[in-house]
């Protein structure tokens, strides 16, 4: 068989069937995890402390 043929008969099926699982497991599955990993980096980003870049910048001589 040729390269084409190959890549029809076995690559394609199996691309399409991959597409189609994860978005069956997205739209029924996945919402939950996606809402609490979601509120998770919500809360680190709430909760985490920031730099203070400017002024660092400044104290090394930066304009």
């Amino acid at each position: 068989m040729t390269l084409l043929t190959d890549i029809l008969l076995f690559a394609l099926p199996f691309g399409i069937a991959l597409a189609a699982f994860q978005f069956v497991f997205n739209r029924f599955i996945g919402n939950e995890d996606t809402a609490y990993f979601a509120a998770v980096m919500r809360e680190m980003n709430r909760t985490t402390p920031r730099p203070a870049l400017v002024p660092r910048a400044k104290a090394a001589g930066a304009a």
